[in-house]
């Protein structure tokens, strides 16, 4: 369903909604994570709040950042402030994303981070029908970089 879902939504056109009728500080909040995965986002005032809209093809990983960011503010079911959701972010690890793991556990705030990316995998199972499933990275790059990870640098 997942994959069906990010696959419609990249069909869609170049930017996809990823979050409306928020409010500035939420936006704020959301854009900026974003950004700082390297994920290009827009923020647009609407009549009824606030929108943040990222590039198609960054769906998967945009939906990925907002469960991180949403974990670390309803810690508990108990919703955070601001403080507290940037604190919350470094015990957040959400498994089994589209994208994989998001962590950022043993990260040091402020300082230069080369423990975050992100990894284009091909999923496999076995030929023989064993059960589970083999993973192969296709491609990766650190987060922060100002190159985009282009086809060229993927194996085929």
């Amino acid at each position: 369903l997942a994959a069906g879902l990010f696959a419609l939504l990249a069909a869609c056109g170049s930017n996809v909604t990823l979050f409306a009728g928020t409010t500035q500080t939420e936006a704020n909040q959301l854009l900026s994570v974003l950004l700082d995965s390297g994920i290009h986002a827009e923020k647009t005032t609407l009549k009824d709040g606030i929108s943040i809209s990222v590039e198609s093809g960054q769906v998967a990983l945009a939906h990925d950042a907002t469960e991180a960011l949403y974990q670390a503010a309803s810690r508990h079911g108990i919703p955070q402030t601001a403080a507290e959701t940037w604190a919350n972010l470094r015990g957040v690890a959400v498994d089994n994303m589209a994208t994989g793991t998001i962590t950022f556990a043993g990260t040091e705030p402020y300082a230069p981070q080369e423990v975050h990316g992100i990894d284009i995998l091909r999923v496999s199972y076995p030929k023989d029908s064993s059960p589970g499933y083999q993973t192969t990275i296709v491609c990766g790059q650190a987060a922060g970089g100002p190159d985009r990870l282009t086809a060229a640098q993927c194996r085929p």
